[in-house]
């Protein structure tokens, strides 16, 4: 497969089915994703994918725009030794939604990819219906991991933002 482009849940596939198979496929060793909007039930099917492919190494950008993330997803990714970074832009606001299924540190090969609408919610991983591409081109992966590099730069690390104060405007 070089491009498989789906609508989870037609034909009875989720998204979170989608990024088990690119998984399954590229036998990653480690895993980066990007959602504007997480939740604590979509860290938990994460963690799970994760737990079933025997992956420890997950690196993620959340989005706090619009004070949608939950505190609980982040505390739980910290709990997790997830390596968490976060990105807060109000205008415009951050929306991108991807992941990439890696080989191991330090150089990263990246070794297939997820790019769609569905934010790592529960609803976005498991119950709505959304449109993705799922990637195992090395044409593409370049570009790839151009983005994946320009997107950790800009965010901002864990110890870099408040998150009792994030935690009290989500309340």
């Amino acid at each position: 497969m070089s491009f498989d482009i789906f609508l989870s849940e037609i034909g009875g596939e989720t998204t979170k089915q989608r990024l088990s198979q690119l998984l399954s496929e590229t036998e990653a060793n480690s895993f980066f994703f990007v959602s504007a909007y997480v939740t604590y039930p979509g860290v938990s099917r994460v963690k799970n994918l994760l737990e079933e492919y025997q992956i420890e190494d997950c690196n993620a950008v959340f989005g706090l725009d619009g004070v949608v993330t939950q505190p609980s997803a982040i505390e739980y990714a910290i709990d997790l030794n997830w390596d968490v970074r976060f990105i807060e832009s109000s205008d415009p606001h951050f929306h991108p939604k991807f992941a990439v299924s890696m080989g191991s540190s330090p150089d990263y090969k990246i070794l297939g990819g997820y790019i769609g609408s569905a934010n790592f919610t529960k609803g976005g991983l498991s119950e709505n219906i959304e449109a993705g591409i799922l990637l195992q081109d090395d044409s593409v992966f370049s570009d790839l991991k151009s983005t994946v590099e320009d997107v950790w730069r800009v965010a901002e690390p864990v110890d870099s933002v408040d998150l009792e104060a994030y935690s009290e405007q989500y309340a």
